[in-house]
């Protein structure tokens, strides 16, 4: 039967199982996401007193002025509080998923099978701790909540923008679904490519973890040049996959700074022709650009967000397979011998009766063994390479 394949960028069943994984603390995660409701609806009624600031303004309107600048000043209060807020939960809930991660990686590197653990080096394992780990706790700790937030303002700006002036508005975001289309496409390749660097990293920290473990044995044989050979190797490969992912996102940023300016020149220009034709007011139009940023970078960050949840993806997928690797074998029958008076006055220390064992692929190493050792015997049990020549 055929292996069914992996989707290639699994961003939403990798944040479901992260979600999974970390319980409890998803509470914080929840506490966050209602702190960036509000910090939105915030961000509505700034705009709304600024708007009217500069109206009362034009129209020399001392009280009014003088009102929206106090419940502008006042609505610093709880942006303050929000934001500290907002920090908190999520450093709370990304610092106790992650200690959760490497709990769980510790436990399960402690049942691998034999065989796995040969195939996989140690300095891959310690490049999982190391830098996938830390790729996802930027994915808990930053994109997470950064993609959340900044939808939930894009959103709330687009509402309020229309409210304003609908056809300035519509003339202005003809460009922002093209902006993100087409950066949302370029970002694509990136979670695969990332996934190889990561991997090709990990090759390179097995070679430098040989290379200072085994630092006596590699002089002793005079290695050093066949050493310098494989660490250049696996280095090469890990920075052309680096150089890969550079390329990918000079374009994104070349691309996407051409059409993020373009939705500003387009409102001020139409928008300043509604307010010299007295359609809109100045205060409104100020309040429209000032809300604009936030429905035009989202639509230029929220790529690269995707680009950088996407690589942290890649880094989840190699953290899951050691934690969904099945573990050695623990159902082998178990005899258990009390040691005892054997027959003729022999006296038994350790008794074999029919042991087998075998690895997980299968190979059998002992098969139905039987031993007797009795007290004050010596015995050793070698294998081929040392029982070609023994010395007794």
């Amino acid at each position: 039967m055929a292996k069914k394949e992996q989707p290639a960028n699994p961003i939403a069943p990798t944040i479901r199982r992260l979600l999974k994984i970390s319980g409890r603390q998803r509470a914080w995660l929840y506490l966050a996401l209602l702190i960036d409701l509000g910090l939105a609806a915030i961000l509505i009624l700034n705009s709304d007193f600024l708007r009217k600031v500069f109206d009362s303004v034009m129209a020399g309107q001392s009280g009014k002025f003088w009102l929206y600048t106090w419940l502008l000043l006042g609505l610093s209060a709880p942006s303050i509080l929000f934001n500290f807020l907002r920090t908190r939960s999520v450093g709370l809930f990304s610092e106790r998923t992650l200690a959760r991660l490497r709990q769980m990686i510790a436990a399960r590197s402690t049942v691998l099978p034999v065989d796995y653990l040969e195939e996989r080096h140690s300095g891959d394992m310690l490049s999982v701790l190391n830098a996938d780990l830390g790729k996802l706790k930027t994915l808990l700790a930053n994109n997470l909540l950064d993609f959340s937030g900044q939808t939930i303002r894009m959103v709330a700006a687009a509402v309020y923008i229309i409210s304003i002036n609908w056809s300035l508005a519509l003339v202005t975001f003809v460009l922002t679904p093209v902006l993100f289309l087409l950066i949302n496409t370029l970002t694509r390749p990136i979670a695969k490519r990332s996934e190889e660097m990561q991997t090709e990293i990990g090759q390179v920290n097995s070679v430098a973890q040989d290379a200072v473990a085994g630092a006596m044995v590699v002089k002793s044989f005079n290695l050093a040049d066949t050493q310098d050979a494989r660490f250049h190797q696996a280095n090469l490969k890990a920075l052309k996959k680096g150089i890969e992912i550079a390329r990918f996102w000079s374009v994104i940023n070349g691309v996407g700074f051409g059409l993020a300016i373009a939705p500003f020149i387009v409102a001020m220009g139409f928008g300043g022709y509604l307010v010299i034709d007295q359609q809109m007011s100045f205060g409104a139009l100020f309040a429209f650009i000032n809300l604009l940023n936030y429905v035009v970078n989202p639509m230029w960050n929220l790529p690269h967000i995707i680009a950088s949840i996407s690589e942290s993806s890649g880094a989840a997928q190699r953290v899951f397979q050691i934690l969904d690797h099945a573990a050695e074998r623990q159902d082998g029958a178990v005899t258990r011998l009390k040691a005892g008076s054997g027959p003729a006055g022999q006296d038994l220390a350790i008794q074999f009766r029919e042991v087998s064992f075998a690895y997980s692929d299968g190979n059998p190493v002992l098969k139905d063994v039987h031993l007797d050792i009795h007290k004050g015997q010596t015995v050793a049990i070698v294998g081929p390479s040392g029982g070609a020549n023994p010395p007794y």
